[in-house]
């Protein structure tokens, strides 16, 4: 169990679980109890209390919109279908829906790279192989179609769609510009699934680097 001190009050507590979202700590009580959100600093975790150790303790279920488009492979020529999430860069966990809200997805726009490419409007979304954690949902999900690959621009290695012909890989930037040129000209793209995941302590580690609103 996980102990801690409400440094207001003074008060000693035993919580069910304990996890980190940016400066905050999620208090659950007893299982499947409510959550309960504290400033960091409200908040004295005692010697022993593990925040890893209910990291496998869902704590919500969350969705994914899988869209799906055609492209024409740069290898082979051949129309290829690409798979990929859109999600919004100020929270992962709300999906980019059609009609796409373009005020929104400027909010999180890069201006730095805009202006120096203005034919990118660099919208605040992200794509597959953007979100570690959404990422592993894909290639588990569609193993035939996504895969870990080494990308020598970006040195290194993420989720990408393989070419339904020849099977070579289709990079992330190729895609994050056709999503942008989808916003922007309020191109509606087909839902090829909905995928359903588990929200636990581990996720949102995985996902520290990015916005997220539970």
């Amino acid at each position: 169990m996980n102990k801690f001190v409400n440094t207001k009050t003074g008060k000693l507590y035993t919580a069910y679980s304990i996890r980190e979202i940016g400066d905050k700590y999620v208090v659950v009580f007893k299982k499947g109890g409510k959550e309960y959100t504290y400033d960091r600093y409200t908040i004295d975790l005692m010697t022993g209390c593990d925040l890893s150790s209910t990291n496998d303790v869902p704590t919500s279920t969350g969705k994914l919109i899988v869209y799906s488009y055609d492209k024409t492979c740069y290898n082979c020529g051949e129309k290829t279908q690409i798979l990929t999430y859109i999600v919004y860069t100020g929270n992962i966990l709300d999906n980019f829906t059609y009609p796409w809200d373009k005020i929104k997805a400027l909010k999180y726009q890069n201006t730095e790279l805009h202006m120096i490419n203005e034919d990118i409007e660099y919208y605040g979304v992200k794509v597959l192989g953007d979100v570690f954690s959404f990422d592993e949902v894909m290639v588990n999900k569609y193993p035939k179609r996504i895969s870990v690959a080494y990308s020598k621009t970006l040195r290194r290695s993420y989720a990408m769609n393989i070419c339904e012909h020849c099977k070579a890989i289709q990079g992330k930037n190729f895609v994050y510009k056709d999503i942008n040129c989808f916003i922007r000209d309020m191109t509606p793209l087909n839902v090829f699934d909905t995928i359903s995941f588990q929200i636990t302590n581990d996720f949102l580690k995985k996902c520290k680097n990015h916005y997220i609103t539970p």
